[in-house]
């Protein structure tokens, strides 16, 4: 049973990364907590991972926008440029 539910979490957390790898930053740091939170809004604005991976178009601009949207916030690895 543990493994039916890490498999899920697994591919999410991969696509995740390569997104924000290919849209974000190469260097950002994700920690766990990046991963979910990224998959709770995507699943809570109605997103399926099911329909990610068929392809569908609307499911794949939502994780994008989900994801250009946490790249504008400010990331503790990120050094404070203002100062």
């Amino acid at each position: 049973m543990d493994e039916e539910v890490k498999v899920p979490k697994v591919f999410a957390n991969r696509v995740i990364e390569q997104v924000i790898r290919h849209m974000v930053s190469d260097t950002i740091q994700i920690t766990p907590q990046d991963y979910t939170v990224v998959r709770v809004v995507f699943r809570r604005l109605g997103g399926q991972w099911e329909k990610l991976v068929a392809g569908d178009l609307v499911h794949i601009e939502l994780l994008k926008n989900i994801i250009t949207g946490w790249g504008k916030l400010p990331h503790p690895d990120e050094k404070d440029e203002l100062v």
